[in-house]
């Protein structure tokens, strides 16, 4: 079994909304998303690559390479997207036979990355996703805090 780790959560480079002066819990939000989305491992980066906070299995923690690919891919996605006239690239996912990943944008300059097994349904992962992002921006949850929620059904409202 793989060790696990994550990031220091008195870490303040790790908040995206500390640009705004909000506090927020960034190393809580993605443990939270990590255990309700299965997920292998779960990482915040900025939209240069830099990792600034990560959570997870610990053959996923990223030394710079898995960071740097990761914005590359979704860039380069975007930019695609924008030849062919869509100028809206709302995630990139890669379903493995293994292991799947799937890239949200959180916000202008910072992108979510989560790397799940193979059976899981990335539509799921990425609801969860999604309300993290919404999270991580300072944002309201509906329906409550999702720290009360018990279960995945609960948390996405289902």
């Amino acid at each position: 079994m793989s060790a696990e780790r994550s990031t220091n959560p008195d870490d303040d480079s790790a908040s995206v909304a500390a640009a705004c002066g909000s506090k927020v819990d960034v190393a809580s939000i993605l443990k939270d998303l990590r255990h309700r989305a299965d997920l292998l491992s779960v990482a915040l980066l900025h939209e240069t690559g830099v990792v600034m906070a990560q959570e997870g299995d610990e053959r996923f923690q990223d030394q710079g390479e898995i960071g740097a690919l990761t914005a590359g891919a979704f860039h380069a996605t975007a930019m695609l997207g924008n030849r062919l006239g869509d100028s809206n690239v709302e995630a990139l996912c890669h379903e493995g036979r293994h292991q799947s990943f799937l890239i949200i944008p959180v916000d202008a300059m910072h992108l979510l990355l989560a790397v799940f097994p193979g059976a899981c349904k990335s539509a799921v992962v990425r609801l969860c996703m999604q309300r993290s992002a919404a999270a991580l921006r300072g944002e309201p949850i509906e329906d409550g805090i999702r720290s009360e929620e018990k279960n995945i059904a609960d948390w996405l409202g289902a």
